[in-house]
């Protein structure tokens, strides 16, 4: 009997790191049917920070109808 050759499995070609020089601004347009009376948008900011403390938030808007973030 013949002996079965394994087949090496391929190297996935490695994803190159972003260096300072590439890596893009981490920006998010922050948009909801929160008003300003609560603490929600400020909930909102805290956590998208701690997922990434370099984010910069632009606050569209806070004021829309509920429900309806595509007026």
């Amino acid at each position: 009997m013949r002996a079965r050759r394994r087949r090496r499995a391929r190297a996935r070609p490695r994803r190159r790191a972003m260096t300072p020089a590439r890596a893009l601004p981490a920006v998010i347009s922050f948009l909801s049917d929160y008003g300003r009376q609560d603490e929600f948008v400020g909930v909102c900011h805290g956590v998208m920070v701690r997922r990434c403390p370099s984010v910069r938030i632009i606050d569209l808007t806070h004021e829309i109808a509920r429900h309806d973030v595509l007026a």
